[in-house]
């Protein structure tokens, strides 16, 4: 039987400069890739100082899902980075 659970993203300027994404579903090596390249579109789009993450949403999270949430991280270290600011 083929598995037909989903994944979203969705994503919302929640203040100004703060970028909330909220991962629903699974994120397993099927779904991540999606999700990941959605959220450096909304990324790159809004450009905020801070990412708030919910993490608590998906159903399940196998290694791509866990490699994207801390990529969100060492992303945003890396624009502080850019920007002249420690991590």
């Amino acid at each position: 039987m083929p598995d037909t659970s989903s994944s979203s993203i969705h994503t919302t300027m929640v203040a100004p400069g703060a970028l909330g994404v909220k991962a629903i579903g699974r994120l397993d090596s099927m779904r991540t890739c999606n999700i990941r390249r959605e959220t450096n579109l909304q990324h790159d789009i809004t450009s905020p100082k801070r990412v708030l993450v919910d993490a608590f949403k998906p159903e399940y999270r196998a290694g791509p899902g866990i490699g994207y949430l801390s990529g969100l991280r060492l992303r945003r270290k890396d624009l502080d980075l850019k920007e002249g600011q420690t991590p």
